[in-house]
């Protein structure tokens, strides 16, 4: 699959639909500045928009009454915001409505899953007319005579493109009748600000047809999933660079800045060690059967199914008391039939863990007897359910199950099965919290469902669907399942509007510093007990303290059973975020899980073929098989998996950074570029360099490159008046910008390090006359083991616990101060003279380049 052809295609494709429904807008006389009226020589028959020429364009008959939609519909989301905002929002609807359409008939007519067996936006035979708009009578669309009038004259006039569009309209709404959910009736505004044509050598439907390898669309319906997370490309820009000006995200803007889609082989990974797993251990639950343990002989088990599966990890060696407990979880499992098994993905986006679901869940029934065309519709009907707050999502993701569907049963597409999945349009909270929300206990689901009047024009039955889509939105939210997999939203607190962060705070207390950690706990929340749940989060969660309430409600409360952690830039372009994957039984059971670290091979080309390597191999170097109860030794049950024994040895037996030199973060001044200065910006004789004086600028460490025992001599702070402005330094309503904190450690020495470092972190000495900022974080032995800290904490160990307790680029107070302390007395004199060595060589390093205010000259001089 070509995903820079696919990416490309999606960007620009955005780009261009929206400029030519702004244009054909325009030329209706709505634009971004508001709302013209039509001209004095309208009538009821005709109305006429001034757009600049001679001649002013016209509309007739079912086009007023289509313009008139549109004007009440932009009104109606303006009184909720304001028109500009409004005229947007509506635009962009309507363009990524005929962008999806787009995308699915060129799905289907690739695939040969139209009805009609006749392609639309292109030609079977290679000719650039496509074949509908050549033989529009051939593809069973039912015709009024009128529309048949209108087509010959088309046909006859040589207008392609009128006749391309009303064909790819009349398409659309035919496809309705057996795909709804995607294909709404296009008889309102979407149609009338349609304006694709074929013939343009730059418009949509020429790319979609010449970018894009036709192999691509036959590959899997996986593409569907690249072209949404492409299309959103701008749109996640758009939300990120708002942040960076404070701007918080709102439940319209969620989707666009959260949807990630996740790759192929995580997706396998997930569902086979989650969905496979209950399968397995079904099997397993006959007394006949004995668990698939790694390194047995998997061909010859009778769980060989899991053959098919190449990301599943066989089971951990148990103690006898784990396999009496996960026998009695099995037990529970031993009457499971494949019709039984309930699957949810609450934050499904486009489908495409729920399209490989449905794949497994194939394997599952044909496995046990049944047939490949009755599976395929009890699979819709009873195993596969999805939510997702974000329409367009929704709509791919049914797109994409229906698709996968038809490749097993051909009649699936008769408009009776319709799978279920669901997004909440209609109600404000379910719109903003999706599958957060908490429906109140009772709630009576039966009670509760909309009721379709018998009167078919009035108010209610038009908005029967919509209250129907709702009510199951929240019956899905009531029930409990075998399997939670997903893939969920990332949204820092800090981008979180204020409603949702009292949301999240009230609901999901432990979660609340990232959507993804609340949306953790949720998953739990929707997974029956013994049941199985698999996710792509950040790796965060794993170390942070921030998540240490979930690291240990994962460990300790639950089960992990595997966890993959691939390398930092794994995505590529498509993201640059620190994640893992794992799997958890919700039960107490302490078995053992398989965790595979993949974080030494860069790239994302590599890192399913190096997880394939270290689940085949149970020797594998980055494969470890690892007891989370061995964490209750070490501060904050960092999930250190790869640790060897020695580690939590030491810190069973040795004090902690902590409780010898508490480290310090320094001075925050809330604005830098006011209260810093290099220190050759500064007459030099305003700088004090023997502590505090009267002078106004005095020495400052503010982190820096890697450097070890000495350097870094940069920065110098204004300071004048014993810091009275910076103390005082307050936004206008009052608040206290900067954080004068821990100001009684300043002008003493002290062994410092960088906040931020992307390697190792390299320790050095600092003279009494500094001050210490936040980015310089500090810590202050007595005079008597000051040397042995700097050396220890330079040392290979030292570092190996700094990279166990802050694998992230950052490097805190709180994670150099659980570092354990491993003191040889016997080597004190030594280490005293070896650290005074090297300080001294870093100095005369650092003084001997005109960065340093102690140069004097060039040594090669």
């Amino acid at each position: 699959m070509d995903k820079t052809a696919i990416k490309n295609f999606a960007v620009w494709a955005r780009t261009k639909l929206i400029s030519n429904v702004e244009y054909k807008a325009g030329l209706l006389g709505i634009t971004k500045g508001g709302i013209a009226d039509a001209l004095p020589q309208s009538t009821g028959d005709a109305q006429f928009f001034n757009i600049g020429t001679k001649d002013p364009y016209c509309i007739t008959g079912r086009q007023i009454s289509q313009r008139n939609s549109l004007v009440r519909l932009i009104e109606a989301k303006a009184e909720q915001s304001d028109f500009a905002t409004a005229y947007d929002a509506l635009v962009e609807e309507v363009s990524y409505t005929w962008f999806n359409r787009l995308i699915a008939i060129r799905f289907m007519e690739v695939n040969d899953y139209l009805p009609s067996h006749i392609r639309v936006l292109s030609s079977e035979a290679g000719k650039a007319e496509p074949d509908l708009v050549s033989t529009p009578f051939d593809a069973e669309l039912a015709f009024t005579e009128a529309e048949r009038a209108q087509v010959l004259k088309l046909q006859d006039e040589s207008k392609s493109d009128e006749l391309f569009r009303l064909l790819f309209i009349k398409q659309c709404n035919a496809l309705n009748a057996i795909l709804p959910e995607l294909f709404e009736k296009t008889d309102d505004h979407t149609e009338l600000l349609f304006s694709a044509s074929f013939t343009d050598p730059n418009g949509v439907v020429a790319h979609l047809v010449s970018d894009i390898a036709e192999e691509d669309f036959k590959e899997a319906v996986e593409i569907i999933g690249w072209m949404y997370q492409y299309y959103n490309t701008e749109p996640k820009q758009d939300v990120f660079d708002g942040l960076k000006k404070n701007i918080k995200i709102s439940k319209e803007k969620i989707p666009a800045a959260t949807q990630l889609f996740t790759p192929d082989w995580i997706v396998r990974y997930m569902i086979e060690n989650s969905l496979g797993r209950l399968w397995i251990e079904h099997l397993q639950s006959s007394d006949t059967l004995t668990p698939v343990i790694a390194g047995s002989d998997p061909q010859s088990s009778p769980t060989a199914i899991a053959n098919n599966w190449k990301y599943y990890i066989q089971e951990a060696e148990q103690t006898p008391e784990v396999k009496a407990k996960l026998k009695e979880i099995r037990a529970t499992y031993k009457y499971l039939t494949p019709e039984d098994i309930k699957f949810i993905d609450p934050c499904m986006g486009s489908g495409h863990i729920l399209v490989y679901a449905f794949d497994v869940l194939m394997q599952i029934y044909e496995s046990a007897g049944h047939a490949s065309r009755d599976a395929a519709k009890l699979i819709l009907e009873n195993n596969l359910y999805g939510l997702d707050i974000d329409k367009r999502a929704y709509q791919l993701s049914y797109f994409a199950l229906m698709m996968k569907a038809r490749q097993y049963n051909r009649r699936i597409l008769n408009g009776e099965t319709t799978p279920q999945v669901y997004h909440p349009t209609g109600d404000k909270d379910c719109e903003e919290f999706g599958s957060l929300m908490k429906i109140d206990e009772q709630w009576d689901a039966e009670k509760e469902k909309p009721q379709r009047s018998d009167v078919q024009i009035s108010i209610e039955d038009l908005n029967y669907e919509q209250d129907l889509r709702v009510w199951n939105f929240k019956r899905l939210l009531t029930k409990k399942y075998d399997v939670v997999c997903t893939n969920p939203p990332y949204l820092g607190s800090g981008g979180m509007s204020v409603k949702m962060t009292s949301f999240v705070e009230t609901n999901y207390i432990d979660g609340k510093a990232d959507l993804f950690a609340a949306f953790i706990l949720r998953c739990f929340e929707l997974s029956r007990a013994n049941g199985i749940i698999g996710m792509m989060t950040s790796y965060t969660w794993m170390f942070l303290s921030g998540y240490q309430s979930i690291r240990e409600t994962i460990l300790y409360s639950y089960a992990l059973t595997s966890l993959i952690q691939p390398e930092y830039h794994s995505f590529f372009e498509e993201a640059y975020v620190p994640i893992c994957t794992f799997t958890a039984r919700k039960a107490i059971t302490h078995e053992s899980s398989i965790n595979i670290r993949l974080e030494q091979f860069k790239g994302a080309s590599i890192q399913s073929e190096k997880a394939l390597e270290a689940i085949a191999d149970i020797n594998c170097k980055y494969r470890y098989v690892f007891n989370p109860d061995v964490l209750h030794a070490v501060p904050g049950s960092p999930l250190v998996y790869w640790a060897n024994s020695t580690v939590f040895e030491h810190y069973k037996t040795c004090p902690l950074i902590q409780s010898v030199c508490p480290p310090k973060p320094g001075l925050s001044t809330g604005d830098n570029d006011r209260f810093l200065r290099f220190w050759q910006e500064i007459s030099f004789t305003k700088i004090s360099f023997k502590g505090l004086s009267q002078k106004k600028w005095y020495p400052i460490n503010k982190g820096g490159e890697f450097r070890r025992w000495y350097g870094n001599h940069q920065y110098i702070v204004n300071w004048d008046n014993d810091g009275f402005e910076i103390r005082n330094f307050k936004e206008k309503g009052g608040r206290l910008k900067s954080r004068p904190q821990n100001l009684q450690w300043n002008f003493k020495s002290a062994i410092s390090w960088s906040l931020i470092t992307t390697g190792a972190i390299s320790l050095r000495f600092y003279p009494a006359y500094f001050m210490q900022n936040a980015a310089g974080i500090c810590c202050y032995p007595t005079d008597e083991n000051f040397a042995y800290m700097l050396a220890f904490l330079n040392t290979k160990p030292a570092q190996l616990y700094a990279s166990i307790l802050s694998p992230t680029m950052n490097t805190n107070a709180g994670d150099i101060a659980r570092i354990p302390v491993v003191y040889r007395s016997e080597k004190c004199s030594e280490i005293e003279r070896i650290v005074a060595d090297n300080i001294n060589l870093a100095c005369v390093d650092w003084d001997v380049f005109e960065t340093s205010w102690d140069f004097k000259s060039h040594p090669l001089l």
